[in-house]
C-alpha cells in the first residue's frame, strides 16, 4: 500500500474531491492529480506540514500518512538494492543519530545502499577532522566514536554544493565545502556520484530549472557579477535564500506578490535564534540581499526589505581573545625545524602571528607574491577585494627562506604551501592551516577558546599595543 492507494479510498469513502483536499493541504490541485496518479512521488516522510493537513482533512489518525509513505519508501528501497550490510554498524550509528532531522530520511536513501560508500566515507572523515582526530576513518575506535557522539551536536549537508555543516554541542558551527568546477559552473563530481547512486537521472545536467531554481540562479549571478560577493558569501546567502523560499512557498513556484513583512521578520528572526550571538547577522544580510534583489528585478515593491528586522550585536565591544606573546614564541618552538612538515608549520605559523593573514590568505600565496628586492609580501585580493602589501621582517623572510630551500619540494606549481606527501599539490582549504595551528598549539601546550589560525591573526594587534591597550606610535 502507498500514499497514492490511501489517499483516494479516503476520497471515495468521505465522497470528497481532489481539489477540496489540495485547498485543505496547502497545495495546488495539480500538484494532488501528479501525486494520485504516481506522476510525481510522494512528499518525503520527513514533510509532517503537508501530510498533518491531509491527515486531519481525511480523517486518518495523526501521523498515518507520514507512516505509510515512510514503509513505502523502505520497501521500494529494499526491492532495488536489497539488504546492504553496513561495514562499521556503530559508526553509520552514530552518523544517522547526528545528522539534521529534515535531512534523514534522504541522507538515509544514499547511505543505505552500500556498505560504505562516498557520502558515508566523508561525513565520518569530516567528522574526524573536526575534532582533530587524525583517525583512518576505516580504524574509529570506540574511545572516539565516544568522544564524537559527545561532542558532535548535529550534521547536515547541501546536495547543491556538496557542502557539510557540523554544530557542536558548545554552539560552534563549522562549515566544509568539498567541489569539482566544470568550466560551466557545475559540480562534476556531486553530479556524477548523486548519478551513480540513482538520486538524479542521467540527464539532469540538462533538466529544466524549477521557478525557485531559476530565481536562486539569477539571485547568484547578481551577487557575483553586480554585487561582486566572494564565493563562500554567495553560498552562504544563497543556502538561506534557498530556506526562506521554502519556508515562504513550499513546492510552489514563488509568488512574489504573495510575500508579507511578517513572513520576513519570523523568518530573520528564527534563522538568527539559531546562531551565536556574532553570527546573528549571517540571516539578516542575506534576506536583506535578496530582496534589494528583487526590488531591483520589480518582483516586489521597494520598502519590503525594510521588514528585515535589525538585530543588535555590539562588535570590537570588548579586545578579541588572543595568546601572549611567550605562547606564540612557544608555539613556533613547537615546530620541529629538522623535518620538512616543522619547517612548513613553522613558516605558515610565523606569517598568521607577524603578519596577520588568514588562513585562506597563506595557502592563495605564490612565489611571484614575495618581493625579495622591496622586502614586502603582496597578499592579493581575497575577502574583502584589496590587494595589501606588507612588510617582509627579517625574522619572517628567514622562516620563508629555510622553509623553500629546504622544504619545499620541486614542483611547477607557484604556490608556496604544498602538501607534505606526495602528490605535491598545493593546499585546497583553509581548513587544513586550521587543523596544522590546533596541532601546534596542542604540542605546545596552549589553550585557545578556538584553536585555529585566527587566534594567531588576532595576536598581531597586540603587538602594536600598550599594556593599556592604547596603540603605540610606529
Amino acid at each position: 500500500m502507498d500514499v497514492a492507494l490511501v489517499i483516494r479510498q479516503r476520497l471515495d469513502e468521505l465522497d470528497l474531491d481532489q481539489r477540496d483536499l489540495a485547498d485543505a493541504a496547502g497545495v495546488t490541485e495539480s500538484y494532488v492529480s501528479q501525486l494520485l496518479t504516481h506522476k510525481k512521488a510522494p512528499p518525503d516522510p520527513e514533510r509532517t506540514d503537508i501530510y498533518d493537513r491531509m491527515d486531519r482533512f481525511l480523517k486518518l489518525p495523526h501521523g498515518e500518512l507520514a507512516r505509510v509513505a515512510d514503509a513505502h519508501l523502505k520497501e521500494e528501497r529494499k526491492r532495488r538494492f536489497g539488504d546492504v550490510t553496513p561495514l562499521f554498524p556503530e559508526l553509520r550509528g552514530l552518523i544517522m543519530r547526528k545528522c539534521a532531522p529534515d535531512q534523514i530520511e534522504p541522507v538515509r536513501a544514499i547511505i543505505e545502499r552500500q556498505s560504505f560508500g562516498e557520502l558515508e566515507h566523508l561525513v565520518a572523515q569530516t567528522l574526524l577532522n573536526v575534532l582533530h582526530l587524525g583517525s583512518d576513518v576505516l580504524h574509529v575506535t570506540p574511545k572516539q566514536r565516544a568522544r564524537l557522539d559527545a561532542t558532535i551536536a548535529s550534521w547536515g549537508w547541501d546536495p547543491g554544493t556538496f557542502a557539510l555543516t557540523v554544530s557542536l554541542a558548545n554552539g560552534e558551527q563549522k562549515r566544509f565545502e568539498y567541489g569539482e568546477r566544470m568550466n560551466g559552473g557545475q559540480e562534476k563530481g556531486l553530479v556524477e556520484f548523486l548519478r551513480r547512486q540513482g538520486v538524479l537521472p542521467a540527464d539532469v545536467e540538462h533538466r529544466q530549472l524549477t521557478a525557485a531554481e531559476s530565481w536562486l540562479a539569477d539571485f547568484d549571478h547578481h551577487l557575483d557579477h553586480v554585487a561582486g560577493n566572494a564565493q563562500r558569501t554567495r553560498s552562504n546567502y544563497l543556502r538561506y535564500a534557498r530556506r526562506f523560499l521554502t519556508e515562504c512557498f513550499g513546492i510552489e513556484a514563488p509568488d512574489w506578490s504573495m510575500l508579507q513583512p511578517e513572513q520576513v521578520t519570523e523568518f530573520v528572526r528564527s534563522e538568527a535564534s539559531k546562531l551565536q550571538t556574532s553570527s546573528c547577522g549571517q540571516p539578516v544580510s542575506a534576506i536583506r540581499a535578496l530582496l534589494r534583489f528583487l526590488v531591483s528585478r520589480g518582483a516586489i515593491q521597494q520598502g519590503l526589505e525594510r521588514a528585515v528586522p535589525p538585530v543588535l550585536t555590539w562588535r570590537h565591544s570588548s579586545l578579541p581573545r588572543h595568546i601572549t606573546s611567550s605562547e606564540v614564541e612557544r608555539v613556533i618552538g613547537a615546530c620541529n625545524p629538522a623535518t620538512p612538515l616543522g619547517l612548513r608549520e613553522r613558516a605558515v605559523i610565523t606569517l598568521l602571528a607577524h603578519l596577520g593573514l588568514r588562513a585562506g590568505e597563506v595557502i592563495r600565496l605564490k612565489l611571484d607574491d614575495i618581493d625579495w628586492f622591496e622586502g614586502r609580501l603582496i597578499v592579493r585580493a581575497g575577502k574583502n577585494h584589496r590587494e595589501r602589501s606588507l612588510p617582509l621582517s627579517q625574522e619572517v623572510g628567514d622562516v620563508l627562506v629555510s622553509y623553500l630551500r629546504d622544504a619545499r619540494p620541486a614542483t611547477p606549481h607557484r604556490e608556496i604551501f604544498l602538501r607534505w606527501r606526495p602528490p605535491f599539490h598545493p593546499l585546497r582549504s583553509s581548513v587544513t592551516i586550521t587543523a596544522l595551528v590546533a596541532k601546534a598549539l596542542k604540542r605546545a601546550g596552549v589553550k585557545a577558546h578556538r584553536p585555529g589560525a585566527h587566534i594567531l591573526r588576532h595576536y598581531l594587534p597586540f603587538l602594536t599595543m600598550s599594556g593599556n591597550g592604547v596603540p603605540l606610535p610606529i
